[in-house]
């Protein structure tokens, strides 16, 4: 959902659960994100769940980072996400897929 956020802060759902009138986001970090559709909800949903379907040229800067043994979450639509944005998206877009990397790389030392 923060990816959603970030890309589309204006959405009615989403200004409910942002407090203050300033929602502009100026940069993202995505560690092992799900960006897919959530629950069934495929992209003739309004609004999509996915962020995918929310990238636009005037999207903040993005960092993705994803490894590539996810167990949970595949890695291929980490990839694709950050080429939509790459192709679409003004701001810069940095990709890092981390070779043997599980979920929560960060916290925990993947096998």
């Amino acid at each position: 959902m923060s990816s959603i956020a970030a890309l589309d802060p204006n959405l009615p759902q989403l200004r409910q659960a942002l407090s203050g009138p300033a929602t502009r986001v100026d940069a993202v970090v995505c560690l092992y994100g799900y960006y897919g559709h959530y629950y069934g909800l495929g992209s003739e949903h309004d609004p999509s769940s996915s962020p995918v379907d929310h990238v636009r040229e005037d999207a903040p800067a993005f960092f993705v980072v994803h490894g590539d043994h996810h167990t949970y979450v595949p890695v291929a639509g980490a990839r694709e996400f950050a080429e939509k944005l790459r192709t679409v998206s003004r701001s810069t877009v940095v990709y890092a897929e981390l070779p043997g990397a599980q979920h929560s790389f960060d916290l925990f030392r993947s096998p």
